[in-house]
């Protein structure tokens, strides 16, 4: 069931029609797509949204993904887009499939930041079968995030308070105009160049780095094997086949609803129109 805050229905009523639109497209085109953190938790957990979540994510395994990015924009509705990463702020590497009738605002750090009703797109990589070399491969990824993060750095201060000792660094990276010696866009495809070393297909192991448990998302391929059917809404969608082990190692007892006072909206989002 929906939330019974107007508000935060209406987000996720959009959210949602914007999901089925992506589902039909993937169907349609045999791409290979799932659900995936909070939207998967809510689909196992709550056959739906979790009742208090503002957004929706969804997963692809990097090939499909690809292909995906290619073709979207012919696909969708007129007033649909999709974008990529690079775009926007705070979405790196990532697509955005917007509904552009519709406005949503949130404040950061005391601006009101106006944008549209939108999924959110990421890609699953490959990783190597063995531990040590998993490391080896995470630490090789870091290396070639950092430039790009440092690459956004004036952005920083819109997405999140940060620790006192991270905005002195920024305040003296800004002082020295580091991040104005480093290409954004090339240093995001040198990132994707060492996280598609590993093709999924490939590999026995795979995660998204792009997830917001990045280590926790390390399981065995099989896990999302070909998906399987799950009643979200109402509506038939896709799910990695074991979608239990992947929320238990994401967040634990799923099943277990968080104290009264954490179930909130994570972006604290205000529907405008």
């Amino acid at each position: 069931m929906f939330s019974e805050n107007n508000n935060l229905r209406n987000i996720q009523k959009c959210s949602l029609e914007i999901l089925k639109v992506v589902a039909t497209i993937c169907k349609k085109r045999n791409t290979r797509y799932f659900l995936a953190e909070g939207t998967l938790l809510g689909g196992v957990r709550h056959n739906g949204f979790i009742p208090w979540d503002d957004d929706v994510d969804i997963c692809m395994p990097r090939e499909d993904f690809e292909s995906f990015a290619g073709y979207i924009n012919e696909e969708l509705p007129p007033r649909f887009s999709a974008k990529h990463c690079t775009e926007m702020l705070d979405v790196w590497g990532t697509l955005r499939i917007t509904d552009e009738t519709h406005t949503l605002m949130r404040n950061y750090n005391g601006h009101d930041i106006y944008f549209k009703t939108s999924i959110d797109v990421f890609p699953i990589d490959g990783m190597p079968e063995n531990r040590l070399l998993q490391h080896l491969h995470i630490l090789h990824i870091y290396l070639r995030y950092v430039p790009l993060r440092l690459s956004q750095i004036e952005s920083w201060d819109l997405m999140k308070h940060r620790p006192l000792v991270i905005q002195l660094i920024r305040k003296g990276i800004l002082f020295l105009s580091i991040q104005k010696l480093i290409d954004e866009r090339k240093a995001l495809l040198q990132l994707t160049k060492v996280l598609t070393l590993y093709p999924y297909d490939k590999s026995t192991v795979v995660f998204s780095f792009y997830s917001e448990y990045r280590k926790k998302t390390i399981v065995p391929k099989i896990c999302y094997g070909i998906g399987r059917d799950i009643i979200f809404e109402n509506t038939h969608l896709c799910a990695p086949f074991d979608s239990e082990r992947i929320l238990t190692q994401e967040y634990g007892n799923y099943q277990v609803l968080p104290p009264e006072n954490m179930r909130h909206s994570k972006h604290g989002l205000t529907f405008i129109s």
